[in-house]
């Protein structure tokens, strides 16, 4: 749970934990050599018992380095990692610009076949296109909006209502840039809240050291540590949550419920790519392939509570988290919360604020006085 939210933590050069999934023992002899795939990604999406299946029918041991923030797939890429790495799990906003640059390969839809079974808002993302390539495979997805106690009687309907007085000391707000100044630009007013100046970032950057001085009762962690200081009675708001709220609280701790005010929440996607001078594309487009799978998916959802990818998978889901989501109308879904990418990674010459100048307007809001 905990490894799922630091990926939204917006940090500049965090540290990666390299963590390995590997079948027990080596081939004897006569045996087929034993295959590998290195994956860059989140370690929560590739778990030994979700992959088993596949690394027996293959002979493959998978290794997994693992990521704190989602630009480090881009980091450790450019650092070296194309010709070590296969396979990598990129937030959806940098896959473009990660094929772009040329550290990744395109894929052959035809060697991935489930992903014909894709949801209808998956199908076809110009986010992982490249001049009519595609360079990444949408794997997982969800939605970051207010948390609040179930019992909150004055929930407010728009996320600029939080700055009202009657929200003294009611918030709890995480450590989570990316989803605040991307949530608060599109409050404010951004047509596209990832695409801002640097003067309309600095004036969320304002608005938010202003909720942390006069309305937050507490700053810092990640959103599961807020939900859960709501949950124990600490404040009444997690001002960024997930929309699995309510499953993860306990007996003895308070009910949560999850919302998106207007204007509205903020999606995420997460793909599955292959590395430019990939050991195996075969293989790796077979492993795409596999975690697309309905089956594949279902696994994957019920330990994340996060949303499928793929139709099939919907009826399979345990019945508690597939309600979280309502995959027979996610066009309102996603008209509502729709999937943001990432801020610019390089300066457009238009004065368009890049992902830099939002890690230094984050920083403001860190280093003011709660």
């Amino acid at each position: 749970m905990d490894s799922r939210i630091t990926r939204r933590t917006l940090s500049a050069g965090a540290l990666a934990t390299a963590v390995r999934l590997s079948l027990p023992g080596r081939p004897t002899s006569g045996q087929e050599e034993e295959r590998v795939l290195r994956i860059l990604g989140w370690p929560s999406y590739f778990p030994g018992e979700l992959t088993a299946a596949f690394r027996e029918a293959n002979n493959v041991r998978i290794e997994v380095t693992g990521i704190a923030t989602p630009d480090d797939t881009m980091l450790f890429l450019r650092a070296g990692g194309v010709g070590l790495y296969d396979l990598v799990a990129p937030t959806i906003g940098i896959v473009a610009p990660l094929g772009a640059s040329g550290l990744l390969a395109p894929l052959d839809l035809a060697s991935i076949p489930n992903s014909v079974d894709l949801l209808s808002p998956f199908g076809e993302r110009p986010e992982v296109m490249v001049d009519d390539q595609q360079f990444g495979m949408p794997l997982l997805w969800g939605t970051f909006g207010l948390v609040a106690a179930v019992e909150v009687e004055s929930a407010p309907e728009s996320w600029l209502d939080l700055r009202d007085e009657r929200y003294t000391d009611q918030l709890v707000m995480p450590d989570d840039g990316l989803t605040h100044i991307t949530l608060w630009n599109w409050a404010l007013g951004a047509e596209d809240p990832l695409r801002v100046s640097k003067d309309a970032l600095d004036e969320t950057t304002g608005v938010l050291i202003e909720l942390k001085q006069t309305r937050a009762a507490s700053f810092g962690g990640s959103a599961y540590d807020a939900m859960m200081r709501v949950a124990d009675g600490a404040a009444q708001f997690a001002t960024v949550g997930w929309q699995s709220a309510p499953l993860l609280t306990t007996a003895n701790q308070r009910a949560l419920v999850a919302s998106q005010p207007s204007p509205g929440g903020s999606s995420f996607c997460d793909c599955i790519a292959m590395v430019a001078d990939c050991h195996d594309p075969e293989l790796a487009q077979q492993f795409i392939d596999f975690m697309i799978s309905p089956e594949a998916q279902r696994d994957l959802v019920d330990r994340t509570r996060w949303a499928t990818v793929a139709e099939s998978a919907t009826p399979m889901i345990q019945p508690d988290i597939a309600s979280l989501y309502p995959y027979d109308a996610l066009d309102a879904w996603f008209d509502h919360s729709p999937i943001r990418g990432y801020p610019p990674v390089s300066d457009d010459g238009n004065g368009t604020a890049t992902y830099l100048d939002w890690i230094l307007a984050w920083d403001r809001v860190r280093q003011a006085k709660l």
